[in-house]
């Protein structure tokens, strides 16, 4: 037991074997600093930009004036057709005889022009109608022997063309001759109305042909339905009775039905063309597929009799009337101030009118004798 020595005390920084050092003290976290005294506040976020009120000011005038514009056109074309063909008894209201073409010789020769659409509202086909109702009926203006026709058409509603080559027939009953004059485009309804006349002369440049028949329609069925939410709810007698529709493509039996309709057309138009080229209609067919001809091709068809210009259909028609120097007259109308404002604004507006007169008979299907590009 005296051996026994006491173990020597550990030295400074030294621990007793076997025993574990002394969990080092936790230093507390120190305060921070003060607001304004070395600490990082972000900045606040900037307050959301103001929305200008102007652009959609100027969007909402925008919209407003588009539709004011279509409003006024609208309002403008049905008092001018109003106005046209309406007033006067027989719809030549506001039209005045003038010379066309001087001459010392008699006021014999009539030239109306055919431009733009044929339609049964507007444009050439209610003048057209009544300048021709005028000359078989009323002999006015009288003394008159042979009508230029200047065409310059792409064609039209089928009915309206087939009323002007009926007015055409009675006024060839009366020994009136008619001489057609093409300009840019003679094409479907344009070809149809010249097809009786005497002698057709076409400018080196003309287009013309395009025989044939168009019913336009479109089938909007997924727009309306899946886009607009608009359904069809139409009660009907038949089957066909609302063929074609909008809201549908057409089944088979619904496309041979209106199919047929178009080949009862198109062989009355094949007929009108052969009667009045003396061919007979299966040559006619060979040719009458809708394609469409400069002069030189629609000459060598026996579409046209001569290809020139103006001057050369006003010696036809003389020659046809009997004299060298026969004087040509015209019908123009006098446009008074008011209409010419009301004119403007019918012409004015997101579409061109040929456009909006297009959009009418899609959105209304009709049978057309019409060459569409």
């Amino acid at each position: 037991m005296d051996n026994l020595q006491p173990s020597p005390e550990p030295t400074f920084g030294q621990q007793p074997a076997g025993q574990l050092p002394p969990a080092p003290a936790q230093t507390p976290p120190a305060a921070p600093p003060p607001y304004g005294y070395g600490r990082y506040v972000p900045p606040p976020p900037p307050p959301p930009p103001r929305r200008s009120r102007l652009g959609t000011i100027v969007l909402v005038l925008l919209g407003v004036g588009v539709l004011g514009m279509v409003a006024l056109g609208l309002i403008g074309r049905h008092l001018i057709n109003t106005f046209n063909y309406s007033s006067g008894g027989d719809g030549m209201a506001g039209y005045d005889l003038g010379v066309e073409e001087h001459g010392d010789g008699p006021k014999s020769i009539l030239m109306i022009p055919v431009h733009g659409m044929i339609v049964p509202d507007e444009g050439a086909g209610p003048a057209v109608i009544q300048q021709l109702r005028r000359l078989h009926s009323e002999n006015q203006p009288s003394g008159i022997r042979v009508v230029i026709l200047h065409v310059d058409s792409p064609g039209g509603d089928v009915t309206t063309c087939d009323i002007i080559d009926d007015e055409i027939r009675k006024c060839r009953e009366k020994n009136i001759k008619f001489v057609a004059f093409f300009g840019d485009l003679a094409a479907s309804g344009g070809y149809y109305v010249s097809a009786r006349a005497d002698r057709i002369i076409a400018r080196p440049t003309s287009i013309c042909g395009s025989i044939g028949v168009l019913m336009m329609h479109f089938d909007a069925g997924k727009l309306l339905t899946e886009k607009l939410g608009v359904r069809d709810e139409s009660v009907i007698s038949g089957p066909y009775k609302d063929v074609p529709s909008l809201f549908r493509a057409m089944t088979p039996e619904e496309r041979a039905y209106m199919q047929n309709i178009v080949d009862k057309l198109y062989a009355r138009f094949v007929g009108i063309v052969a009667d009045g080229r003396g061919m007979k209609e299966v040559d006619v067919r060979k040719f009458a597929d809708g394609r469409v001809f400069l002069a030189d091709e629609a000459k060598k068809l026996g579409l046209i009799d001569d290809i020139g210009h103006r001057d050369m259909a006003i010696a036809e028609a003389r020659r046809l009337a009997g004299s060298s120097d026969a004087a040509v007259m015209i019908y123009r109308r006098k446009i008074s101030p008011l209409e010419a404002l009301l004119q403007g604004g019918a012409n004015s507006g997101p579409l061109p009118r040929e456009a909006q007169t297009m959009a009418r008979m899609a959105l209304h299907p009709r049978m057309l004798f019409l060459w569409r590009p």
